[in-house]
C-alpha cells in the first residue's frame, strides 16, 4: 500500500560494481527507513545475480549505462507514486559513490542531496594510487589489454580515464555534498576524493574561493562538508565509524529536507 503523502527518498546504488542488493535486512537502510525515508536500492546492469550477459554488460560504459540505471529506477518510483519527487537524495560508497557524483553531475536538478563514502571521482588520478589500478582500466576501458604494471598509463588512457570520472561533470553540480573518507583508504585513497572536493570549494557561494559576483550562480549554496575516519579504510566498517557515518548521514539528509513530511 502507498502511503498518502509520498515520503522522501533516498537512492541508495550499490558499490563493485560488480556486487547486488539482495533480500535481506541492512542496518542502515533500515535506519534510514524508520526515519522516514523511502529507500530505492537498484541493481544496475552490471549487478551480480542476472547472469553473465547482465554483468558483463558494464564494462566500457561506467558513468553512463550504470547511472541511466539508477535515474530510470528513481523514475519509476515517482510514476508509481511512492517517494515524493522534490524530495531526493542519493548516497553511495566507492562505485556507488562514483554514481553519487554522476547523477549529481548530470543530472544536477533532481536531487536535494549527496553523500559520498569513499567515492571514485578520478579515475585518471585513482589509476596511479590504488591497490587495484587494472580495475580502473577493466571498468573504464572493458579491458586491461592496455594496462601495463611497469609503466605509468599512457596521456591517451589518461584522457578516457577522466571521460568515465564524476570530476568530468564538477562544474555542473549544484547539490550540497557530504562526503565520508578512510584516511587509511588504499583502494580509493582519499587524495582522489580530495581533487574533486577542492574543485566544489572553489565555487561555492560559502567559501573564500568562491568565483565573482558575476560568474554563472550553478555551484552549490554550501561548501562541501567533509569528515575524515582517520583510523579507518575503503569499507568504513569499524563500530565507532558505522555510528558516525550514519549520524552524520542523517543529519545531513534531515537538514536538506527540512520541509518533509513524515
Amino acid at each position: 500500500l502507498l502511503p498518502p503523502h509520498p515520503p522522501p527518498a533516498v537512492l541508495m546504488p550499490h558499490g563493485g560494481p560488480h556486487t547486488a542488493m539482495t533480500l535481506g535486512w541492512f542496518p542502515a537502510y533500515a535506519f534510514l527507513a524508520g526515519l522516514g525515508y523511502a529507500v530505492i536500492c537498484p541493481n544496475y546492469r552490471g549487478s551480480t545475480g542476472y547472469g553473465q550477459q547482465f554483468a558483463a554488460a558494464l564494462p566500457g560504459k561506467i558513468g553512463s549505462m550504470d547511472m541511466i540505471d539508477c535515474a530510470t529506477a528513481v523514475k519509476a518510483a515517482v510514476a508509481a507514486g511512492a517517494v515524493d519527487p522534490k524530495r531526493l537524495s542519493v548516497v553511495g560508497g566507492s562505485h556507488g559513490g562514483f554514481l553519487t557524483g554522476h547523477l549529481l553531475g548530470q543530472l544536477p536538478t533532481i536531487f536535494r542531496c549527496g553523500v559520498l563514502r569513499n567515492p571514485v571521482c578520478n579515475l585518471s588520478l585513482m589509476v596511479g594510487i590504488s591497490d587495484i589500478p587494472d580495475w580502473c582500466y577493466v571498468e573504464a576501458m572493458g579491458t586491461e589489454k592496455s594496462y601495463n604494471k611497469n609503466c605509468a598509463p599512457s596521456a591517451e588512457d589518461l584522457g578516457v580515464l577522466f571521460s568515465k570520472s564524476p570530476i568530468r561533470w564538477v562544474g555542473q553540480v549544484q547539490a550540497p555534498m557530504l562526503f565520508l573518507l578512510g584516511a587509511k583508504d588504499r583502494r580509493v585513497p582519499p587524495q582522489d576524493a580530495w581533487q574533486y572536493i577542492s574543485e566544489l570549494r572553489s565555487r561555492s557561494s560559502s567559501s573564500p574561493y568562491s568565483p565573482t559576483a558575476s560568474a554563472p550562480s550553478t555551484a552549490p549554496t554550501d561548501s562541501p562538508r567533509v569528515v575524515v575516519f582517520p583510523e579507518d579504510s575503503h569499507p568504513l566498517s569499524k563500530p565507532q565509524t558505522e555510528f558516525e557515518q550514519w549520524a552524520n548521514t542523517a543529519f545531513w539528509l534531515n537538514h536538506h529536507n527540512a520541509d518533509k513530511k513524515m
